[in-house]
């Protein structure tokens, strides 16, 4: 007993000692790259508490969260950065995998387009940590289907006020598919204009989503989703 109480105290001891380090210095200068992406491509505010000083902890930085264990940063919210830009923003999402824990990825309402060269959203599959990404209120296209269906660690996606009815090349990869851990989709308001839903999304692929918004488009028809594998699914198809 006196030895498990010994171990039980050196753990305590290592996670406080942890949790005072603040961030990391590799994931400071990351942050640091991610703000010249912003500024260089778009033009949008500066992340102001976002400083090249190395006191500053990061984990403080606004839009920023850490693992209170770990230092580790788990969650970063960039919706509004390019909120000035009028031209479409083409981003580089490869600036994001330095946070090899990152589990929440906020990108919303930033006249996001599409992505720069060897800079697509699947590059983010390398995050094995990632479960939630919200793309909402952006200009993305159907196109960006064949990148996000490479994210397998999401449990959350949300893509709503997207113009995703076009392109449509009939190539099938304008379908999202491959994401067997996805528990809630949100595809509100995206134009689309399908005779069935699974035009554009690979349900089957779907074995554990749960929430599943895809109102105020234009689908024909929904009778696929009823009863998908049996399961009980939260559906809000409203057209």
């Amino acid at each position: 007993m006196g030895k498990f109480l010994l171990w039980v105290l050196i753990l305590v001891m290592v996670v406080n000692t942890l949790s005072c380090l603040g961030c990391l210095e590799e994931e400071r200068i990351a942050l640091l790259h991610v703000n010249t992406h912003i500024l260089n491509t778009t033009y949008g505010n500066s992340l102001d508490s976002w400083v090249e000083d190395k006191m500053s902890d990061c984990c403080k930085w606004s839009r920023v969260t850490c693992s209170n264990i770990t230092g580790r940063v788990i969650g970063l919210y960039l919706s509004f950065v390019s909120y000035e830009r009028v031209e479409n923003w083409y981003i580089n999402a490869t600036v994001y995998l330095p946070f090899k824990h990152l589990n929440s990825l906020d990108l919303t309402r930033n006249n996001i387009a599409g992505v720069v060269e060897n800079g697509g959203f699947d590059k983010l599959s390398k995050l094995r940590n990632l479960k939630e990404l919200d793309l909402s209120y952006n200009n993305l296209n159907r196109n960006i289907f064949s990148s996000l269906s490479h994210l397998l660690s999401l449990k959350e996606l949300y893509l709503d006020e997207n113009p995703l009815d076009s392109p449509h090349n009939n190539s099938g990869h304008e379908r999202l598919s491959g994401l067997n851990n996805l528990e809630i989709l949100h595809m509100r308001s995206t134009k689309m204009e399908e005779n069935n839903v699974l035009s554009a999304l690979n349900l089957k692929d779907f074995i554990n989503l749960k929430d599943l918004d895809i109102s105020e488009n234009k689908f024909q028809s929904f009778e696929p989703i009823k009863g998908i594998g049996g399961r009980e699914m939260f559906l809000k198809h409203l057209c």
